[in-house]
């Protein structure tokens, strides 16, 4: 372990320092073991916290007495916002650890582990788009069902994964390289001119409540964007694996957002409202009701929306001009 074999020895001397008084023993973990260990891990990157985590986690399980939990993973990874909470959280668990003995030998089992992290993953690691896609490609593309993860710091879990997957180095970073791949040649390439009509910020605000409206499986995503650029990010990662997951469904999600949007745009052009009286039929009033209730708008809004539909559809081009 970088720099350790310095920090156990200035330890050892303390040791010998304090004469084995345990009534100092808590200061000196406070002052002298936080220390050591802030400057343990400081040699190692972010990504290596994760298994340094997961290390900590069973190297504790064996200092009970009986039954011994074995840890495969870091349970409770959602409740991390970055590698730094993850840091510190650690740095805690560390310290309630007490014995110095402890302690020592617990960074000697981490000093003694080989693990290391994909060199491609850190390459795109500021790329949470392209982290989201390879994400949800390696862990719910075998799914019978379309399965969508988002997660605010993605990253973390991609690096979780990487370390948890029982599968060989080799075979793991062959999953990113295919992903990277499909994502670049079939998203990037070429569905761009969607995600230029994603940074509008009206457009943003509208599609996310859109899809929640029209989208089964975006409704289930469990996440509540906070910020615009939370907003364009979920709604354009979700995108890029439908098109993935299901070319026929993204085609047709994206052809419905379209005529939506145009819909929308079309009826907020100019238009001005005035009373009128149309002599509809007893059946068709009754219908036009039960429609409007269904919607959730007036009988007039929802007139007035087929009305635009039927309009788009017959009399205008795909861009929503007028043919005629």
């Amino acid at each position: 372990m970088p720099g350790f074999d310095e920090d156990i020895h200035e330890v050892q001397e303390t040791d010998s320092k304090v004469n084995n008084s345990l009534d100092t023993v808590d200061e000196i973990l406070d002052e002298e073991f936080l220390k050591s260990i802030e400057i343990a891990l400081e040699g190692y990157s972010d990504e290596d916290l994760i298994w340094i985590s997961i290390d900590f986690l069973n190297f504790r399980e064996n200092l009970k007495h009986g039954p011994k939990k074995s840890y495969h993973e870091i349970n409770d990874l959602r409740h991390f916002s970055n590698f730094k909470d993850l840091k510190d959280n650690l740095i805690d668990q560390i310290k309630k650890l007490k014995s110095k003995e402890n302690i020592n030998n617990l960074f000697k089992e981490i000093k003694s582990s080989n693990n290391k992290i994909s060199q491609t993953l850190i390459e795109i690691k500021e790329n949470k788009r392209l982290c989201v896609f390879i994400f949800n490609y390696i862990k719910n593309s075998n799914h019978d069902f379309l399965q969508f993860e988002y997660h605010p710091n993605i990253y973390l879990h991609l690096a979780h994964w990487y370390f948890t997957d029982k599968e060989n180095e080799y075979r793991k970073n062959h999953k990113i390289n295919s992903a990277i791949k499909y994502f670049t040649d079939n998203i990037i390439l070429k569905g761009e001119k969607y995600s230029k009509k994603v940074r509008d910020n009206h457009f943003v605000d509208w599609v996310y409540l859109y899809l929640k409206r029209i989208d089964d499986n975006f409704k289930m995503i469990n996440y509540v964007p906070t910020c615009k650029n939370n907003y364009q990010l979920l709604t354009t990662t979700y995108l890029d694996y439908l098109n993935f997951y299901d070319k026929i469904q993204h085609e047709n999600t994206i052809n419905k957002l379209n005529k939506a949007w145009s819909q929308k745009k079309f009826r907020e052009g100019g238009k001005v409202r005035k009373p009128h009286h149309l002599p509809l039929t007893k059946k068709t009033i009754e219908k036009l009701k039960k429609l409007s209730a269904f919607k959730n708008i007036s009988e007039s809004d929802m007139l007035e929306e087929l009305i635009d539909q039927t309009f788009l559809k017959e009399m205008c081009d795909e861009h929503g001009k007028p043919k005629f």
